[in-house]
Formats: C-alpha cells, structure tokens, sequence
C-alpha cells in the first residue's frame, strides 16, 4: 500500500495593516484636521481676536507693567480706601456707600460707556479723573475738548514735558512723560502741552491723555508718580472703575455678532465630513471561512479538564459539570423544556420515580464530594438516575 505523501500547508497571509498601511489611511484624517486648523486660525485672524494675558491693563490687581498695582498699594499705604468696580453700578454703589469726597478713576478702553452714564458718575462724584478719554465720554465731561493719540511724533514722546499750568497737583509734579497723545480745544484748562485737561466747572475733572502715567512700568518716570498720587489722592475714598461688557445696554446678541458666511461654511464642513465617511469608512464585508489548525478530539480535552480539576482538587467543580449535563438530559427525558429550572427538574424526577425530592436534590444539586471517592460515588448516582429516569419514561 502506498501512502501518498502529505500536502505541504498554506502559506499564512497576515491580515494585520502595516504602518505604511496605516500611514495611508491616517493621512486624509491628518491633512483635514490641518486645514480645520488652518481656517480657525485664519477666522480667528480676519475677526480681529485678542489673545491677551488674562490681565486687563491698569487693573490694581496687575502687577505687570501695564497694570497699575504699584499706584494703588501707594495710595492704599498713605491711608486712601481704594474700592474697585468693573460696571456702572457698582462704581456708583461705591460712591454712594463711601464716606465723605469721593474720587472716581475711569479708564474705558473698549468704549463701553455713554455720555449719559459718564454724567451719572460726574453728579454722584467729588472729583474724577478720567484715563484716555474721548468720544461720548470726553464730550460729557469735558464739552469742547478733542483727544489726538497722534499729536506728538514717536522720537518726541518719551521727552519730559513741564507742567505749565497753574493746578497744584501739575506744579508739585514738575515734568512728567507725557507720551504721544494730547487733548486740545474747549474751555478746560490745558497742563503739560496737553497731556492734562482740567476743569473745576462744577465736578473736578480731570484727563489724562495717556494711561502710561498710571502704569507700573512708567510711573517711576520723571514726576508721573507725584501727579498720579496728587490726583487720585486728594479724598479719602478712590472708586478705580474699569468699565467692562456688563455696561453694554444695547449689546449685540450672538447672532448679530456671527459673520454671514459661519452658517454656510459650517454646513460644508458638515457635508465634506459625511462624504468622507461614506468615502473612507469602514464597512462590514462577508464572512471569511478559515480552515482550524489543529482539531482536538472532544476525549482529549475531557481527559485535559479532568487532570485539570485533579491537580486543582476541584471536586465541585468536577462534580456540578457533570450535573448540568444529567439535568439538562433528563429534563428532556421528562418532556421539559430547556428554560426549565433545577427546582421543577429535580420535582419531576422525584415524581417520575416515586422517590423523596430532597434525596434527587440531593444528587443533582445539594451534595458536596469532600473526598475523591465521594466524588466518583456521586457521579455513580448520577449516571444511575438518570439511567432510571430513562427507563421510566421510556414505554
């Protein structure tokens, strides 16, 4: 007899993607999130965004140059209450709450107040110094004075300009650096070549044209340290008021502020993001039928449980194998179904047999092999009531 010889096996073939492979499939994702990188930057760009340095300039709590903690703790040190206010409210709360002449410092970077809010801290104030007023707010408070951040040339704007004003504060000061900006026009007085515009015309009122004198980085400069503590120190209180988005009473919903193209462009990205799912997705393909390596016969892995449990001496577990097996056979035996429980099984056995249902609970549930004889003892009863189970049911 000829024996012909074994076929030499397959060639595996690796289903596992290579990192090119996933390279390729990554690169689409990459190039897309770029380019959604690239459009916010450039929206964020063309809609003028501000990164800033989470410090708002002048703020009495900043102690970077553009802050202006070194002039409050100096007023805070010769005995000036400084009480601070980011809305019209509360700046008007704190005068009113404060004993005595009240000193009001405003500076509106963002333009956020009106002429009509400016009146309000005018009539409710002793005196205010105003920091790079212009607008509604400069009219209000200085009618007929116009603010010119360009007066000055660059070269000339770091020089030391002398008071040339009669006002105490201005004449104690001496020079002070007035920077590039200066107020002209109008009836109030004109200090420093128009760094300072002064009118006692009702409430006190006075203008700095630049906030630089009030900053930390330029205070110690020639006399902008005498003038700042001679204006904002002559009362008790000083109410440091920097107006924020909250005086707004007309400010512009969401909508109002989303350019026109958002809604569209966000639509596209929409439809570009669903095509590419569609396009690169992954999809469900049939059912690939693989051959086993090795098939192991079911006696040998019986025989592996066994020695298993053995060298385990996990009896029980042995033991309750063995048992679901017997019930779920007998239950069949009995005409049962498969959702049939232990209790209902264990009930018909006993009834089909005419025996106590505790002693075939007992065998298909309840007894535990302590040893290894109790253990093939109680598989010898299985096997012998499940053969009696058959026999009854058996015509």
């Amino acid at each position: 007899m000829t024996i012909a010889p074994r076929a030499a096996p397959a060639a595996a073939t690796s289903t596992t993607p290579t990192l090119r492979q996933s390279g390729r499939r990554a690169a689409f994702w990459v190039v897309a999130g770029v380019v959604l990188l690239a459009v916010a930057i450039v929206t964020l760009v063309a809609t003028g965004a501000r990164t800033g340095d989470g410090s708002l300039t002048l703020s009495t709590d900043d102690a970077a140059p553009g802050g202006a903690r070194a002039v409050a703790q100096v007023l805070g040190d010769q005995g000036v209450d400084v009480r601070t206010a980011d809305t019209l409210d509360g700046a008007l709360d704190a005068v009113e709450g404060a004993p005595g002449a009240v000193t009001v410092l405003v500076y509106d970077r963002d333009a956020f107040l009106g002429g009509d809010d400016a009146a309000r801290l005018a009539d409710a104030a002793d005196r205010v110094v105003l920091v790079d007023g212009s607008g509604e707010v400069l009219e209000s408070l200085l009618p007929g004075t116009d603010g010119s951040p360009d007066a000055v040339d660059g070269d000339a704007a770091d020089d030391v300009v002398d008071a040339d004003c009669d006002l105490p504060e201005a004449e104690r000061a001496g020079g002070i650096t007035a920077g590039a900006a200066r107020y002209s026009g109008g009836t109030a007085e004109l200090c420093f070549d128009g760094a300072l515009a002064v009118s006692d015309a009702g409430p006190f009122v006075a203008a700095l044209a630049s906030p630089e004198l009030l900053s930390n980085g330029s205070v110690g400069d020639a006399g902008n340290a005498a003038l700042a503590l001679g204006l904002l120190g002559a009362t008790d209180t000083l109410v440091w008021y920097l107006p924020s988005a909250d005086d707004l009473t007309d400010a512009p919903t969401v909508a109002e502020l989303t350019p026109g193209w958002l809604t569209p462009a966000i639509g596209l990205l929409a439809l570009a993001a669903a095509a590419a799912g569609i396009w690169r997705g992954r999809r469900m393909g049939p059912l690939v039928v693989e051959d086993l390596p090795v098939t192991v016969p079911a006696s040998e892995t019986m025989d592996g449980r066994a020695r298993l449990y053995e060298s385990s001496s996990s009896r029980l577990r042995a033991l309750d194998a063995l048992r679901m097996g017997a019930v779920a056979r007998i239950a069949r035996a009995l005409g049962l179904s498969a959702a049939t429980g232990v209790d209902d099984v264990v009930l018909g056995a006993a009834a089909a047999l005419g025996r106590d249902p505790a002693s075939v609970r007992a065998v298909l549930l309840d007894a535990d092999p302590a040893t290894d004889a109790d253990l093939v003892r109680l598989s010898d009863e299985l096997l012998d009531l499940e053969s009696a189970i058959r026999r009854a049911t058996t015509p």
